[in-house]
């Protein structure tokens, strides 16, 4: 028997297989014993046939005691498990309607738990789920009921319910029993918790609605740093933004494939001649449903669901068809720029896909740039280490992107092979204040130094372009020359620059 049943029903299960096997033994009576119990939040009963001639009755009782620690009890830590934590959750909103009385879910989560089974093993893993369990139980008020919901994930009902600052309290003891260690066969192990917590009945009518509502709340804590802030209250506002992470997210192949993914290009210009040098090339999505989603949102949920790695590909592929396409035209080409993400540089086969591509569309490598942010310090570095040099093998540059608001080293820009550095916009939009100077400052110097080229991005007026020109700041990007455009419209400018270039010649 595999099934997730009520108690009734497994007792029921228990005759059928008992009377499947007897039938099986040709009705012939058999000595037996029955075993039914837990295995991953699935029931086994296993009949074995006794091996000597000794009658073995078996009771209903027996098994009944059995089956009713199984459907009640997570066997790992002895709390409540998830079906039987349901059924009393809709139990206490019958009787809190009835009372008028409040009532608090929470939903409790570790975080990077998986790193622990992944590093230490799972039998590790388990004991310190023993463990968390011991303790939550030690720290919650007798009104509440603990269950476990899977994993290292815990649920708490308290009730009845006096107001959300008994519930934030109560979030607060949660938090506070796991600031010491848990020591688990020697190990010193520190965990942080996350807590979302969704109150009846102005979170939600039902079992259904508060279990999700609390899960949404809990998700949006673990995204905080700070221990303090780990404590979440649902919102509506919460609500709204998962369901429209879900349709993003749903809805990106399709995007894909139904081209409503664009690419736009935005020029790099020459800070002495004028003159167009490279254009960086942005994704930008106008959903028939959702209407224009913005990059920053889109991409990092791309990550998120690991949709990267397929997204970048396709983006790579469309700009090499516009690079040919303007080829076959006889336009002047330049390197056009292309965004890619740790989760791209972690992935073993991209520097072998980028190949693959650039040789299927014939694209010269001297037309494709690659922008790396300063977050590939936090991906692993040697897998990224190995793709950027196949990339720098085949001729293709690499260009350090938002340069001074993350966490990049001179080692790493070394190490990494970075030929240009892109002053991030927030230095230039201060342009005027001294300190901000003096870093863009710094920044020229020490490109220059080390032999790269600077690209100021963002930039918008004639006081910030004339400031840059003076410290021979060789790129420039931003609306002071051209907002993004889409390929057709950077063909058209793509045209107008050659032209004008063939008259100036």
């Amino acid at each position: 028997m595999d099934r997730k049943v009520s108690k009734n029903n497994i007792l029921n299960e228990v005759v059928k297989c008992i009377s499947h096997f007897y039938m099986e033994k040709d009705k012939e009576k058999f000595p037996a014993e029955i075993f039914v119990y837990n295995e991953r939040d699935k029931l086994i009963l296993i009949i074995l046939d006794g091996k000597n001639n000794i009658d073995f009755n078996f009771e209903k009782k027996p098994i009944e005691d059995t089956v009713t620690a199984i459907v009640e009890k997570d066997l790992l830590t002895g709390v409540y498990n998830k079906y039987y934590f349901k059924e009393k959750l809709v139990q206490i909103i019958c009787d809190a309607e009835k009372k008028k009385k409040s009532i608090a879910l929470f939903f409790i989560d570790f975080d990077k738990f998986k790193e622990i089974n992944d590093t230490m093993g799972h039998e590790i893993g388990d004991l310190i789920i023993k463990e968390t369990a011991s303790r939550l139980k030690s720290t919650l008020p007798s009104k509440c009921i603990l269950g476990r919901y899977g994993g290292d994930e815990f649920i708490v009902l308290a009730y009845p319910l006096l107001d959300k600052e008994e519930a934030y309290y109560i979030g607060k003891k949660i938090i506070e029993a796991f600031e010491s260690p848990c020591i688990v066969e020697g190990y010193n192990i520190y965990l942080t918790v996350s807590v979302g917590i969704a109150i009846y009945p102005e979170h939600g009518e039902n079992k259904s609605q508060l279990l999700k509502n609390a899960d949404i709340a809990m998700y949006y804590a673990k995204e905080e740093k700070d221990r303090e802030n780990k404590i979440k209250f649902f919102t509506e506002e919460m609500e709204k933004k998962v369901a429209e992470k879900f349709q993003i997210q749903n809805q990106m192949k399709d995007a894909i494939k139904n081209g409503e993914i664009q690419i736009y290009y935005q020029p790099i210009i020459s800070m002495e001649s004028g003159k167009l040098e490279s254009a960086e090339a942005l994704a930008r999505w106008n959903s028939k449903t959702l209407g224009w989603i913005l990059p920053e949102k889109f991409i990092s949920i791309a990550e998120e669901t690991g949709q990267m790695n397929y997204f970048g590909e396709y983006l790579l592929k469309r700009i090499c068809q516009d690079i040919k396409r303007w080829e076959s035209l006889g336009l002047n080409i330049v390197p056009i720029a292309v965004n890619i993400s740790v989760k791209q540089l972690e992935n073993k086969k991209f520097g072998d896909m980028v190949k693959k591509i650039i040789k299927r569309y014939k694209i010269d490598t001297k037309y494709i740039e690659f922008e790396i942010t300063e977050s590939v310090s936090t991906g692993d570095i040697n897998i990224i280490q190995k793709n950027i040099n196949k990339l720098k093998e085949i001729g293709i540059k690499i260009s350090m992107d938002d340069f001074g608001t993350g966490y990049s080293s001179l080692e790493m820009l070394l190490n990494l092979h970075v030929d240009k550095i892109k002053i991030d916009k927030v230095f230039i939009e201060r342009i005027g204040k001294e300190r901000d100077e003096k870093i863009i400052m710094t920044i020229i110097q020490m490109a220059r130094a080390l032999g790269m080229k600077v690209v100021a991005e963002g930039v918008e007026t004639k006081q910030q372009l004339d400031f840059l020109r003076n410290l021979n700041c060789e790129l420039g990007q931003g609306y002071f020359w051209a907002k993004p455009m889409n390929s057709s419209d950077f063909k058209k400018y793509l045209i107008k620059n050659f032209n004008n270039y063939e008259t100036k010649g």
